[in-house]
């Protein structure tokens, strides 16, 4: 989309941003970022 507005891009990345990334490692999560739970949910009601 960018270069269909006339703007420069590259799709090369340096090596040397590779060699900085690669000193902060990004936990990998083990676990589902949602919970899912079979029950229905309970409704709330208002009490006024």
């Amino acid at each position: 989309e960018a270069k269909r507005l006339g703007l420069h891009v590259k799709e090369e990345m340096p090596d040397e941003v590779y060699q900085l990334m690669s000193l902060y490692p990004q936990p990998v999560k083990r676990e589902p970022a949602v919970e899912f739970l079979p029950i229905p949910r309970k409704s709330r009601t208002k009490e006024g």
